[in-house]
């Protein structure tokens, strides 16, 4: 059943890169070539937060994060095909002066010998290469806002609030059948006798979807990868381990739309596998997971419910909520977990440059078994964890000069 499994994500990632060939192919035919126009404007992306975590028990610690990140840029769209970002991202935590010159993927450890004054300070730079309306190639920062779509298990939705933006290349397709995000971000570049590792993650989320019932009732099937490698080949002071770790995910799904109170409910199941191709630190193999959720969306409310169960699974880049070992050390390991997940939501948009949101989060663990070298196997009684946050986004934007160009 693994191989199967791997064997089916591998031939849907390659067809998924055999639509770019095939778009590539035709790219004479599929240039916007109609009369375009260029302008040039000043936009600043804003997200402000205050998420409070309260984890009590040995899986993780609880911490709080309060603060802003900004994103003042210059956005230059030379025509139908072309556009061009750039500017500076801007991360800052209330209380803290000092940011430690890492490349975060995390709350990022401490460095006192090499800091950033003020803000964890990051380039921004994005171009942007578009076919007709449904196609995407990005190179630098990527479109990552909405959680490349993956499902809880797979992506952690606060790397928003204290990672590095992604960057690196991106394909995005959509069409009325198939929708694909395909990306690589480059996390740690090498140069050549460097002390640490090239890193990297490469993503695959898509969808097979087909609508009813006038567009009312929507069946999909989910089928998504996330893969991390730590390797390299210039790092040669210091030999590491090569490390690659995946995991993958295939579901059903369908999304029924209303005109009532409730305006649409989702149903969704998905199979999670973790695989460790090379590497010596996990502490497993192999394992999987099912992932269950239901959402319920209505006046300016979303309630998700899901379900989680696994065995020997490891999350790579989504929540330590779903791994089966303790953040705080690895070495401490789970047997089969469970646990319900409910997620409140509300979000308040008056204009397009302009949201306010809240959200609580409540995790009920049932029991499970912990395991550690040199003490005795413990037996855990079910027990609940909680977060909420509160968030106010703002993206202003100013037409600063437009250009006018016929036959472009």
């Amino acid at each position: 059943m693994q191989r199967f499994f791997c064997f089916l994500v591998l031939m849907h990632t390659s067809k998924c890169c055999l639509l770019l060939l095939v778009a590539l192919m035709f790219l004479p035919f599929t240039l916007k070539c109609q009369d375009s126009l260029s302008y040039l404007n000043l936009r600043v992306d804003n997200l402000n937060f205050f998420k409070n975590n309260e984890y009590r028990h040995d899986r993780q610690m609880g911490y709080t994060l309060p603060g802003f990140r900004i994103i003042p840029k210059l956005q230059y769209k030379i025509n139908e095909n072309i556009f061009l970002e750039g500017g500076l991202s801007l991360l800052r935590y209330f209380g803290s002066e000092q940011y430690p010159c890492y490349s975060y993927s995390d709350i990022s450890l401490w460095k006192a010998n090499n800091y950033h004054k003020g803000f964890h300070i990051m380039p921004f730079f994005r171009a942007q290469f578009s076919l007709k309306d449904n196609f995407k190639l990005v190179f630098g920062n990527l479109h990552s806002l909405d959680n490349h779509k993956l499902i809880a298990p797979l992506y952690n939705p606060e790397h928003v609030l204290c990672s590095d933006l992604e960057q690196g290349v991106q394909m995005l397709f959509n069409s009325k059948h198939f929708f694909a995000d395909i990306w690589i971000n480059w996390q740690s570049f090498i140069f050549k006798t460097d002390t640490h590792q090239e890193v990297f993650s490469f993503g695959v989320s898509s969808q097979l979807k087909k609508e009813f019932l006038n567009d009312k009732l929507k069946i999909y099937i989910p089928i998504q990868m996330v893969l991390n490698h730590k390797g390299g080949e210039l790092d040669t002071l210091i030999k590491y381990d090569i490390e690659t770790l995946s995991n993958f995910a295939i579901g059903l799904g369908g999304v029924y739309k209303f005109d009532g109170i409730i305006k649409e409910v989702n149903l969704e199941f998905n199979w999670v596998k973790y695989l460790k191709n090379s590497g010596q630190k996990p502490p497993f193999s192999s394992g999987e997971g099912m992932y269950s959720k239901l959402r319920l969306s209505f006046y300016d409310f979303n309630f998700d419910i899901s379900y989680w169960m696994s065995k020997n699974f490891i999350s790579i880049l989504g929540s330590p909520h779903y791994n089966n070992f303790s953040a705080l050390n690895s070495n401490m390991t789970y047997d089969r977990l469970k646990m319900l997940h409910l997620h409140l939501e509300y979000l308040l948009s008056q204009k397009e440059n302009f949201s306010v949101g809240f959200e609580l989060n409540t995790y009920h663990y049932f029991k499970y078994t912990r395991y550690s070298p040199g003490y005795p196997t413990f037996y855990q009684s079910p027990y609940m964890e909680f977060s909420l946050g509160v968030y106010l986004k703002l993206n202003p934007t100013i037409r600063l000069y437009t250009f006018n160009k016929a036959g472009a």
